[in-house]
């Protein structure tokens, strides 16, 4: 609790400052992967398996991306960004999927670090469209379930599932477009919403990867392609 209440006075210090040096040069930005689509068949909202008892937020409703974004603003036009994201996902869908017809993604846990170039089309004194591209690196693992079999029967009634699974290790690089609209009401405030889609050029888990395509028949694991919505709150200065 003491360390949320130093960083949030931190960052109410840097804004009050920068609003009372005309200075908005600077922007950090928390922000979430309210959306992340994969293109394969895991779901991006756990609709039908939230957790009743669940502490998560909408109980586990929403998939785990969380990020934190610092950009510097060269010019009313041009800005550089850096930032840090984190991902992880458990797909209770799959793991309660029997029979298994084909191997589908149990697990996923990973960070993304990226360097971006953007430019700025300003709307009107509150809206700004912006858009570019960047470089990133994402580390991690995604487990694969290759077979599920029951092995017993829960209180409830369920099957009780034993699962077979592939890690495949991330350590990947990667290159990212991004587009989206910003809305400013204050001077030191600033909400924004990104469409970002990332794809992979180099996969580091060179044999798990030869596995998943030749042996299991599925190489759209590890996934390559990541499309995201986000939202955001940033605090400039």
């Amino acid at each position: 609790m003491k360390k949320q209440t130093f960083i949030l006075f931190m960052l109410g210090v840097l804004c009050t400052s920068g609003f009372a040096l005309g200075q908005s040069k600077n922007r950090i930005t928390a922000q979430t992967g309210l959306f992340h689509y994969f293109f394969d068949d895991a779901p991006i909202l756990n609709v039908n398996y939230q957790h009743e008892k669940s502490e998560e937020v909408f109980k586990g409703l929403l998939i785990n991306s969380l990020g934190l974004k610092y950009s510097r603003f060269l010019d009313k036009k041009n800005f550089l960004s850096t930032e840090f994201n984190m991902f992880y996902e458990s797909y209770r869908k799959h793991y309660k999927t029997y029979p298994l017809k084909e191997p589908m993604v149990g697990e996923r846990g990973f960070s993304t670090y990226n360097v971006s170039y953007g430019r700025i089309l300003r709307l009107n004194n509150q809206f700004n469209m912006v858009y570019g591209a960047g470089l990133n690196y994402r580390r991690g693992t995604e487990s694969i379930i290759i077979s599920s079999y029951p092995f017993g029967v829960s209180p409830s009634g369920e099957f009780v599932m034993e699962h077979y699974l592939t890690t495949v290790v991330r350590n990947d690089i990667g290159i990212n477009a991004f587009g989206g609209i910003e809305y400013t009401p204050l001077k030191w405030l600033t909400l924004s919403t990104k469409i970002d889609l990332l794809g992979f050029v180099y996969i580091h888990d060179k044999e798990n990867t030869r596995k998943m395509k030749e042996v299991y028949d599925s190489p759209q694991y590890p996934s390559r392609l990541d499309l995201s919505f986000n939202l955001g709150l940033g605090f400039n200065f």
